[in-house]
């Protein structure tokens, strides 16, 4: 069923150029990647994306998107590290500064009137916070700016998803584990409240 239904929406959007609708399917299609673990697939898939809409971007359809590709290239880099392939993830480094860049200034002051969406904007804190996973330094002070962000908007999956990677980064850098484990049990409460099984599992193994 999920198969099917991915491949109808790919069809009847085959060839479009159109943020509004290529942003958020493409989005989605990043994250089902990048729980199945194809980072690679999911970072691609993003890229391609990316190219197709360079004319007429409206970053509230596409700061998802960017933001993904960015944790997918983190996920990469992260590998491509562990395994000594440091070329790997310099290449993985690049990758992500190109949406991350493109995205700060889709949203950059100067082209708005107001102010950007807020949900953008806490996209970009996100893509600020994996940008520092892809360096090689997740930085819990990021990923607590992307999860205040959220709490403000009240969207509490979004939150938890901050909450633990904010807990992953304090234990990478031997912190505070009274605080982390507070952080992954109110992400644990939020993910299992919404039936989020793919991040309950990931907050539950860092747990």
């Amino acid at each position: 069923r999920p198969r099917s239904s991915w491949r109808k929406a790919e069809e009847l959007l085959a060839g479009t150029t159109d943020s509004m609708w290529l942003g958020p399917l493409t989005a989605a299609r990043v994250e089902v990647e990048l729980h199945r673990g194809r980072a690679e697939e999911a970072a691609a898939r993003a890229e391609a994306a990316a190219v197709a809409m360079q004319e007429g971007e409206i970053p509230f359809f596409t700061a998802t998107l960017h933001e993904r590709a960015v944790g997918a290239l983190a996920e990469i880099a992260e590998r491509a590290r562990a395994l000594g392939d440091l070329d790997g993830a310099a290449a993985a480094e690049r990758r992500a500064s190109q949406h991350l860049e493109r995205l700060r200034q889709l949203l950059a002051p100067e082209h708005w009137e107001g102010t950007p969406p807020p949900a953008s904007l806490a996209h970009l804190a996100v893509a600020e916070a994996e940008m520092t996973r892809v360096l090689g330094r997740s930085d819990p002070a990021a990923w607590a700016e992307a999860g205040a962000r959220w709490e403000q908007l009240g969207l509490p999956l979004q939150l938890a998803y901050s909450r633990w990677r904010r807990a992953e980064a304090i234990l990478i850098a031997d912190g505070d584990r009274g605080e982390a484990a507070e952080l992954l049990e109110a992400a644990a409460a939020s993910a299992s409240a919404m039936g989020a099984a793919p991040l309950l599992g990931e907050i539950e193994r860092l747990a």
